[in-house]
């Protein structure tokens, strides 16, 4: 099975680092700037009733200034 894997994604033996791990390839980067820096603020238990932005109480003004400046994501699976 691992083969047919190996064979189907058509990479270069070369590309494998390590043959305990026969999925572990090596994979250069496309973007080859500076690195880019990704904050993601999760907040789990925070009810919408809470947020302004969401249609809630004003209880969150920084968090209703980023989400303002288009730092929202609504649906994020």
């Amino acid at each position: 099975v691992l083969q047919t894997v190996k064979t189907a994604r058509g990479r270069a033996d070369s590309d494998y680092i390590d043959p305990t791990i026969p999925t572990l390839t090596y994979n250069q980067a496309t973007y080859q700037g500076k690195p880019k820096i990704i904050v993601i603020i999760l907040e789990e238990s925070l009810g919408a009733q809470f947020v302004g932005t969401l249609g809630g109480k004003p209880l969150s003004p920084q968090f209703d200034h980023l989400a303002q400046q288009d730092w929202l994501f609504e649906n994020l699976y």
